[in-house]
């Protein structure tokens, strides 16, 4: 069965710049500044998953694209051409994508959770799953803060 996960970044720094682009691979680092496993469900994606782009641009957040697992996480010592706030790690988690198919109009996040609200809410409750997009605040949900990858079965 295939696994859809849910990549929330931003385009600020590139996405890493030349071979780290948005659609070519995910990355992170390895471990936090002070070496806790805080992005270890980088080890989590296999070959043949779906990877839906979640990206921050200036007008908002938007569903930029899909693409498709190439193969598992990889830990590199080089740090992507453009890191941004993720510069000065020791070693960077780097998954690969391939057939990446950009959204044309790129739908916002708005948009989607306003048209999908109650399958949101049924997919969070009653399980909660660890890795889901998604938090509840009271009769609420808002995307996870703080996440670079995550995982739901709604796409």
């Amino acid at each position: 069965m295939t696994t859809f996960w849910v990549e929330i970044s931003a385009l600020d720094h590139g996405h890493g710049g030349p071979g780290w682009e948005l659609g070519r691979c995910l990355w992170s680092p390895a471990t936090d500044r002070v070496g806790n496993d805080r992005y270890r469900i980088m080890r989590e994606p296999a070959a043949g998953d779906t990877v839906c782009h979640l990206i921050r641009r200036n007008d908002g957040r938007v569903l930029a694209g899909k693409s498709i697992v190439a193969g598992a996480a990889a830990i590199r010592n080089d740090a992507p051409p453009t890191p941004g706030v993720w510069a000065n790690f020791q070693g960077y988690y780097r998954i690969p994508l391939t057939d990446f198919v950009p959204f044309d109009p790129a739908p916002s996040i708005d948009s989607i959770e306003a048209s999908n609200a109650d399958e949101i809410r049924a997919d969070i409750f009653p399980l909660r799953p660890e890795h889901h997009p998604y938090v509840t605040y009271g009769p609420g949900f808002a995307l996870r803060r703080e996440c670079t990858l995550a995982s739901s079965p709604i796409v």
